[in-house]
């Protein structure tokens, strides 16, 4: 009895893998990813560990004990690595690359309503067509199938503007003002090719892991050193109802971006930290830019600030979705 149940259990994806193979609903992208689950469904069916009772165990060995995977060290039967990565790539998340584009596309038409380009008074023949790409960039990242060329367009909008800030570091290199707005841009460079990078690289994850990590800690030490210097103006924009003080709260996020960067650079809890910096970035955008934009709606700078730090923060999400489906394919570091 228990062994025809388990027949019948063990034959239900098969069925299913038929049915999606046959019936005419499916196109070829749905009915591939459709195979792709239930096959490592499957897969799963027969991989029953030890804490299944003895008389399934018998019948699964009167079947085809071959079939079973060995137990590991706690007695439990090991699923196949290339089932765990099937089911991890199907359910990945892109949370991160949406917040990004659609971060992209407000900043884009931010800049075509202001003529101006995060308050930098570029010459209209680079504003406009910055515009529209970050427009037609953050668009197309929304989606699978133009990720990759949204991805390309946006690298290449930010690039542009991170390299447009090297003369002012030449000219004035006692001014971190000039580098902060060079690896904020730099950042966004980052995210883009990250995006880029996971749709098709001829790098290892583990590789991509690693140069995202390190690219976007430099990123955050910077944040850090931007902060620590600009500490007064970085309190000034903490709202004065927040308790305990304005001050707190600027030392406090600076220390934090400090540790986000000492986590990423060493490899110490990275997804973790990642994702706290993505929470805080986030947070940093309500409490601040949202509110001051709500305060002065016809500043461009707010508007501007606010598009750039949900970029910033999208950026770091698209890492932090990075590194936990790594960490989904059992890993290690985690």
């Amino acid at each position: 009895m228990v062994s025809g149940r388990m027949m019948m259990i063990r034959a239900c994806p098969s069925l299913l893998i038929a049915a999606v193979m046959k019936d005419p609903y499916f196109n070829a992208g749905s009915r591939a990813r459709h195979l792709t689950v239930l096959s490592s469904f499957s897969v799963l069916l027969q991989t029953s560990g030890k804490r299944t009772s003895k008389s399934l165990r018998l019948a699964g060995n009167r079947e085809g004990s071959s079939q079973m995977r060995p137990e590991d060290s706690r007695g439990e039967a090991t699923i196949p690595r290339y089932a765990r990565v099937n089911i991890n790539a199907y359910y990945s998340s892109n949370l991160g690359r949406h917040v990004f584009g659609a971060a992209a596309l407000a900043f884009g038409l931010i800049t075509l309503a202001w003529h101006d380009f995060n308050g930098w008074h570029l010459p209209r023949y680079i504003v406009y067509p910055a515009a529209a790409a970050e427009i037609f960039g953050g668009a197309a990242i929304q989606f699978r199938r133009t990720a990759k060329t949204g991805a390309v367009v946006l690298g290449a909008v930010y690039l542009v503007f991170a390299l447009l800030c090297v003369p002012q570091i030449f000219a004035k290199p006692q001014i971190y003002n000039s580098w902060g707005n060079f690896f904020e841009q730099f950042s966004l460079v980052t995210g883009a090719a990250i995006v880029y990078a996971r749709s098709s690289s001829p790098w290892s994850r583990e590789t991509l892991n690693r140069i995202g990590r390190i690219l976007l800690g430099i990123c955050a030490a910077s944040f850090t050193l931007e902060q620590a210097i600009y500490l007064g103006a970085t309190a000034n924009l903490v709202p004065k109802w927040l308790p305990p003080t304005q001050m707190f709260w600027a030392v406090t996020t600076t220390v934090l971006f400090a540790l986000a960067a000492v986590a990423l650079l060493t490899n110490r809890m990275a997804l973790l930290a990642t994702r706290l910096l993505t929470m805080m970035l986030v947070i940093f955008g309500l409490l601040v830019w949202v509110l001051l934009i709500l305060s002065d709606p016809h500043n461009h700078a707010n508007w501007s600030e606010t598009a750039e730090t949900f970029a910033i923060a999208g950026a770091a999400w698209i890492l932090a979705d990075l590194l936990g489906e790594y960490r989904l394919n059992d890993h290690r570091p985690r």
